[in-house]
């Protein structure tokens, strides 16, 4: 969960998702109120807002800190991501 730093940039401004899910996409795809409109699933996505320090969780979507935005795909954040995981394991 990111951390509110200024509430109302956070609710006026877009968000910029990333797509880190396992479905191929034609991204960059625009929102204007929630990535469910694009058929996306909350849990594969990234989002990050000006005025939020950090990364939106789905409850911050959902009380509407993402006025609208664009997924987009990031083929080394998924890589990172995927790393991490599995270093995760091995703990």
């Amino acid at each position: 969960m990111g951390i509110v730093i200024d509430e109302k940039k956070a609710r006026e401004t877009p968000c910029t998702c990333i797509y880190i899910g396992d479905k191929k996409l034609d991204l960059p795809k625009r929102f204007k109120k929630s990535i469910r409109e694009l058929g996306i699933d909350p849990e594969d996505v990234i989002c990050f807002s000006p005025g939020i320090i950090g990364a939106t969780s789905d409850d911050q979507e959902i009380r509407g800190y993402c006025n609208g935005g664009i997924v987009k795909e990031s083929e080394r954040l998924k890589e990172r991501l995927k790393c991490l995981k599995e270093c995760l394991k091995k703990c």
